[in-house]
């Protein structure tokens, strides 16, 4: 039978080894009779490299969107390849992406060692703002809702109060303001939506008349 370090590397009866950790081993063929064979040559296990992706900031598809693969262990330096929905394909560390979907990399290192990983790009995520009066009379109000699917959290912009509620009730002034507002959906990613509200002088009125 054989014997080294197994914590390193393990090897069968019929001469597979196996690696488990990165390290340097040697094995000893000992017979049933108790006779022990010379070190074999030094066998060296490499450690395996892990993978994951950086979505640069959002999950959500936008024109714009990067993905980056990030290594960790393994051997430098490091070789990619991407595959994605309808034959997207790239061998970059890090790539545009066309549309939103699944995307898998694998990073394989210097030694030949491998990782493979996915990650969804979620839909485009574009909320609105609606209900807008787009042009009203000085001193007058104006009610903005931000809308979009699936919206967990508002942040409206300082001139709207930093209000965090859907909706806010705004006086804008002259000669016009523009409104802002951050929204977070169900999956983390956030987008801003904008509305410019126009404001109208009211008339002035003068009167007069002969003593």
């Amino acid at each position: 039978m054989f014997s080294g370090a197994d914590s390193i590397a393990k090897i069968a009866d019929y001469g597979v080894v196996t690696g488990n950790a990165a390290g340097t081993v040697t094995f000893t063929f000992t017979t049933l009779d108790g006779c022990s064979s010379s070190p074999s040559a030094e066998v060296t296990v490499t450690d395996r490299p892990s993978a994951a992706i950086d979505f640069n900031g959002s999950e959500c598809f936008n024109p714009s969107s990067i993905l980056t693969g990030t290594p960790t262990g393994g051997t430098a330096p490091y070789t990619y390849s991407w595959t994605g929905p309808n034959g997207f394909e790239a061998t970059a560390s890090s790539t545009n992406i066309p549309e939103p979907g699944n995307y898998f990399l694998t990073i394989t290192d210097s030694k030949g060692c491998s990782a493979t990983t996915s990650g969804y790009v979620n839909q485009a995520f574009d909320p609105i703002i609606v209900n807008v009066n787009t042009e009203i009379c000085e001193g007058e109000s104006v009610n903005l809702v931000a809308d979009g699917s699936n919206i967990q959290n508002f942040e409206w912009s300082t001139n709207a109060g930093n209000s965090t509620n859907s909706s806010v009730t705004v006086f804008p002034e002259m000669p016009s303001s523009t409104y802002y507002v951050t929204v977070e959906n169900n999956v983390g990613c956030t987008s801003v939506a904008e509305a410019t509200i126009e404001v109208d002088p009211r008339p002035t009125i003068s009167s007069s008349g002969v003593d």
